[in-house]
């Protein structure tokens, strides 16, 4: 492992296809490179390896990082089995990690595209933002989370200019919404997608995906999902997302 410099973490970072992985970690590590957070980023085999306080994490940076021996690599430096680590896979996930948990990511360009339905959430909204994200005990923890998350920060999001929110409207109801989160020094925009409950299995989630990454032409949009939602990956596929990678959690 060759320790190298927080500058020469940054531009690897921002080079490499490392960035569309981690996604909605892609904030966390652009920062930490910034030197206000205590890192130290190292190169092995290929990949950019950060140690963050009880934290490391792996990424591959092409599909010809040796990752397997990155990993045993910093398994050996890490200071005790306490120290998590995770891995962010650029391409198919190696033999020996495919039973890991974690999610897979996708990716794609702007592609144009319209829908009478869906039009930008505005402050007027905002009654209908809270009936549609309404605590829903039968729901998933996912689907919960984004909906606690949407309803609690909506008035933050509207007031971001790195945030696009659109919404779908059904005979006057908000069925769902799709968030952009705009990372403008890394070229991507995350997604976070969300379908009431009552709604859902209608395609609405597909129209919004769609619309979402048609919005901004000077970025790429990321879209992650856990391995075991068979909808949501198909859904990205559907609407033109590649797969990109995974990001595993090991220990």
């Amino acid at each position: 492992m060759k320790q190298i410099s927080l500058q020469e973490a940054r531009d690897l970072y921002l080079t490499h296809p490392a960035r569309l992985i981690s996604q909605e970690q892609s904030r966390i590590y652009y920062e930490n490179f910034s030197g206000d957070v205590d890192v130290i980023p190292y190169l092995v085999c290929g990949c950019l390896a950060v140690k963050s306080g009880n934290s490391w994490h792996i990424h591959a940076l092409s599909e010809n990082a040796e990752l397997l021996s990155a990993i045993e690599s910093v398994k050996k430096a890490r200071g005790s089995a306490d120290e998590s680590l995770m891995v962010l896979t650029w391409g198919n996930i190696p033999a020996g990690l495919q039973d890991k948990p974690g999610s897979y990511k996708f990716s794609r360009s702007c592609m144009p595209y319209s829908d009478d339905a869906i039009r930008t959430l505005t402050a007027a909204d905002r009654d209908a933002v809270l009936l549609c994200c309404a605590p829903d005990p039968d729901d998933n923890n996912i689907g919960q989370g984004i909906a606690e998350d949407f309803r609690s920060g909506y008035d933050d999001y509207l007031h971001d200019p790195n945030e696009t929110l659109l919404g779908i409207f059904i005979d006057g109801v908000l069925a769902g919404f799709v968030q952009s989160s705009r990372e403008k020094d890394l070229g991507i925009a995350t997604i976070n997608i969300y379908v009431s409950r009552r709604h859902r299995r209608k395609g609405y989630a597909k129209r919004l995906l769609s619309a979402i990454s048609s919005a901004d032409g000077n970025c790429i949009y990321c879209y992650s999902c856990v391995q075991t939602n068979e909808a949501s990956i198909n859904t990205a596929k559907a609407c033109g997302f590649e797969y990109r990678g995974a990001y595993l959690f090991l220990d």
